[in-house]
């Protein structure tokens, strides 16, 4: 399966936000002397997919919506998080600055391919590219 429309790159983009939100929750329990950090990322999550479904929004039409405006492969996207790996936090940040990476790979790939179709909708996913790779140099000083 591919995904080709601007509803399906926007879902995708929904259920990155939401699976690693719901790792950070995880994580928030987890370890708790490092809570405050992982509920902050956990609520960022929620709001990045605010932000995303308001661009997507905010300038969708059928016109548009009928348009193909990406080829992306979502396995190639797919979050490989496993929370059995994460009985130390240096396993957990690993997870977490993987699962980060392969965000930051998708949004940076939907804004190319949907930057000729699309306005507000790349501009978004470039911010929540830059949003997501702020979090591994943060990720990176807890391992």
């Amino acid at each position: 399966m591919r995904l080709h429309t601007a509803s399906e790159g926007i879902s995708y983009a929904k259920s990155l936000e939401q699976d690693s939100k719901a790792f950070y929750e995880f994580l928030e329990e987890t370890f708790l002397e490092h809570a405050d950090l992982f509920r902050e990322f956990a609520m960022r999550n929620e709001k990045n997919w605010r932000d995303t479904q308001r661009a997507y929004y905010g300038v969708i039409s059928d016109a548009i919506e009928g348009a193909y405006s990406f080829d992306l492969a979502p396995e190639e996207y797919a979050l490989e998080i496993d929370t059995s790996n994460c009985r130390s936090l240096l396993e957990a940040v690993n997870v977490a600055i993987r699962a980060e990476e392969v965000i930051v790979e998708f949004y940076e790939e939907a804004a190319q391919q949907s930057h000729g179709l699309l306005a507000d909708v790349p501009r978004v996913f470039r911010q929540m590219s830059k949003k997501h790779r702020k979090r591994i140099p943060e990720l990176e000083a807890l391992g």
